[in-house]
């Protein structure tokens, strides 16, 4: 794999998952597929395709927290995006680097 170009507005990606990091042998059922909103069951060791569009971005400034007990922290730009219906987009959450 090799390094991705970042997706930036309007950017649509195909993403792939195999089945041994999706639903693998178990798949979903119908049942399960109506209470989490899916709109089909899935079958068992089936491979799930997601196509992503990013829709809106905004820079926000995130603060990372330095290593425990040194005290440093800085500050960098992110972009966060999202789709329309969930505009404005949340921040993103600064962790340890």
């Amino acid at each position: 794999f090799g390094r991705a170009d970042p997706m930036r507005e309007g950017g649509v990606r195909l993403a792939v998952v195999p089945a041994a990091l999706a639903y693998g042998n178990a798949g979903v059922s119908r049942y399960d597929a109506y209470k989490m909103q899916l709109r089909k069951a899935v079958p068992r060791d089936e491979v799930i395709r997601y196509e992503i569009e990013v829709l809106r971005c905004r820079d926000v400034e995130v603060e990372f927290q330095g290593e425990p007990g040194s005290g440093a922290a800085r500050t960098m730009t992110v972009q966060a995006c999202c789709p329309d219906e969930e505009y404005p987009c949340k921040t993103p959450v600064g962790g340890r680097k």
